[in-house]
């Protein structure tokens, strides 16, 4: 549902940006072509936006006979700008529970380093989330900041791997 959402919100704004007054050479179609991969990591999303804003706004401005023209640029353009961003998309080394996990570390193992990284007791493989939750006492967490140790986490779920 926020998907269509924002299809909607970003397909409006660009609309609004062709039918309202504004400066010479002012492109936000064309800004939009360049920003929005980095909105939502989809090419759909990156080609329909776009397209929707100008046959929308086509509809206001009026039709005219060069509108294959100016469409196919912009599907080009999407598809172009999509392309050549798509690596740089991800960011390099970014930690997150998604690449956690498809790095193939068990959802256990990596609720129970969370909730007991920076704590003073060493952190014991359990294979129950109820066990882990049990376990859990805010008093033993530093008030140090902690520092993640993707070792400490390989550690945490091998030793888990081998109890199951």
């Amino acid at each position: 549902m926020n998907y269509f959402k924002g299809i909607i919100f970003l397909t409006l704004l660009l609309v609004l940006s062709r039918v309202i007054p504004h400066p010479p050479n002012f492109t936000p179609i064309l800004a939009g072509i360049i920003f929005l991969p980095f909105i939502r990591k989809d090419l759909t999303f990156s080609i329909i936006v776009p397209l929707a804003a100008m046959l929308i706004s086509d509809f206001f401005i009026g039709m005219h006979s060069l509108m294959f023209w100016t469409y196919v640029p912009i599907v080009l353009l999407s598809y172009m700008t999509y392309s050549l961003h798509k690596d740089s998309l991800l960011r390099i080394g970014s930690l997150s529970i998604e690449n956690l996990r498809s790095e193939g570390y068990e959802d256990i193992s990596i609720i129970n380093y969370l909730l007991n990284i920076g704590s003073s007791e060493d952190i014991k493989p359990e294979t129950k989330l109820d066990s882990v939750i049990n376990k859990f006492d805010i008093k033993n967490i530093s008030s140090s900041s902690a520092k993640f140790s993707e070792n400490v986490l390989k550690s945490l779920n091998s030793d888990l791997l081998k109890i199951y």
